[in-house]
């Protein structure tokens, strides 16, 4: 990260927990948990055969 403004507010945004933030490199199963846990928090629970989200 650099030392601008911007480097900061993500730096407190991420302590505070309101965004998630995935450390380069991470492994794909990492990947896929936050995923899962960002489409189950915004109420998507599974995609549809047309590889379509689908809401709860």
């Amino acid at each position: 990260m650099s030392g601008y403004a911007e480097a900061r507010l993500l730096r407190q945004a991420v302590g505070r927990g309101s965004i998630r933030f995935l450390q380069k490199p991470f492994p794909f199963a990492l990947l896929e948990r936050e995923m899962a846990a960002v489409l189950c928090e915004q109420g998507i629970t599974s995609a549809s055969r047309s590889g379509r989200p689908t809401e709860r």
